[in-house]
C-alpha cells in the first residue's frame, strides 16, 4: 500500500510558506502598505486552500493507489477531510475578542464572540459534531489557544476557565491592523 507521508514535506512547505507570507504581511502593515498587505491576504488564501487540498489528497493516497481488493470501502458517514478551517485562522479573531472583553474573558465569553466574529468563516465542515458532542470549530479554537500560549500571545498562568492576552498578542494584533 502506498505510504501517505511522502506528503509531509509538502506540509510542511506550505507551512513555511504561509508563515513567510503573514511576516510580509505584518511588514507591509507596519508601512501602512495596504495594496501589500491585500496581497498577501490573498497569498495566505491560496495557501491555507492549497494545504487543504494536500491534506485530503494525502488522506486518500493509499486508496487511490491501492490494488483492487487492497482497499476498504470508503465511510459515507465520515466528515470529508481537510476542510477544517486552520487554527492559524483563529489568531486574529481571539486575539480581537479578548481585546473588545478588556484583555481577559471567561473561556464561554471568549467562543460565543468568536463564533459570531467567525460566523462568514467558519463552514459546515467546521461546524460538524464529533459523536462525543463537541463542534469541530470548537476543538480548532481550543487547540488554537493552546498554540498561542506556547507563542506567548495568550498567558499561561490564567485563571481556569479565563484566556488572558498578553502584551504580546496586543502587539501582534497591532501589527495586524
Amino acid at each position: 500500500m502506498a505510504d501517505s507521508k511522502i506528503f509531509v514535506p509538502f506540509v510542511r512547505e506550505l507551512e513555511a510558506a504561509l508563515r513567510e507570507s503573514l511576516s510580509r504581511h505584518r511588514q507591509a502593515a507596519q508601512q501602512g502598505d495596504v495594496e501589500a498587505m491585500d496581497l498577501e491576504v490573498g497569498r495566505q488564501k491560496s495557501l491555507i486552500n492549497a494545504r487543504n487540498q494536500l491534506e485530503v489528497l494525502q488522506e486518500l493516497w493509499p486508496t487511490l493507489l491501492a490494488q483492487e481488493g487492497d482497499a476498504e470501502p470508503p465511510d459515507d458517514d465520515a466528515p470529508p477531510a481537510g476542510r477544517r478551517t486552520p487554527w492559524q485562522a483563529f489568531v486574529t479573531p481571539i486575539l480581537e475578542v479578548l481585546e473588545d472583553l478588556g484583555g481577559s474573558g471567561t473561556a464561554g465569553a471568549v467562543i460565543d464572540r468568536l463564533e459570531r466574529r467567525m460566523a462568514g468563516t467558519l463552514n459546515d465542515h467546521d461546524r460538524d459534531a464529533f459523536p462525543s458532542g463537541g463542534v469541530r470549530w470548537r476543538t480548532t479554537a481550543q487547540n488554537a489557544r493552546r498554540k498561542m500560549i506556547e507563542e506567548g500571545l495568550l498567558a499561561s498562568g490564567s485563571q481556569t476557565g479565563t484566556w488572558d492576552i498578553t502584551e504580546k498578542g496586543l502587539e501582534q494584533l497591532r501589527r495586524h491592523r
